[in-house]
């Protein structure tokens, strides 16, 4: 076995079934947020708010492709739309989508308290309400 990445829109589960997945064929699991904090020194918040997302896709691109063979990898959401990024991964890996519909996707986003910095504006507020006061 090569590399299993998983992709798809954040909150679909790509951590849980990797995670699962696995422990399932016996290799290591590697979620790409993790690598990606590990070679920043600091959270994925921090790396968007201090350094932009620019850098933050930069740094996904290099832990992407340091990943090594033998292990199941959960992608973080926006990994997949990078070309550079899909094409190495579809090159280097068994790429498999997961798909959640959008009631279910609102509803785990809603639960998870996990920061996610997509979803915020400029000052940290959920984009609902940013988008409603303008």
């Amino acid at each position: 076995m090569s590399r299993v990445f998983l992709t798809g829109f954040m909150g679909c589960g790509k951590s849980v079934t990797g995670a699962l997945l696995a422990a399932r064929l016996s290799v290591d699991f590697i979620d790409l947020d993790d690598r990606i904090v590990e070679m920043a020194g600091c959270s994925v918040e921090e790396i968007f708010s201090e350094r932009g997302e620019k850098i933050f896709r930069m740094l996904e691109s290099s832990a992407l492709q340091s990943l090594p063979n033998g292990i199941v990898c959960a992608l973080g959401g926006g990994t997949f739309m990078d070309p550079e990024n899909r094409a190495w991964s579809l090159n280097k890996a068994e790429v498999l989508y997961l798909r959640v519909g959008v009631p279910e996707l609102v509803r785990r986003l809603r639960a998870d308290r996990t920061a996610r910095p997509l979803l915020q504006d400029q000052e940290g507020r959920p984009l609902g309400v940013a988008q409603m006061e303008n």
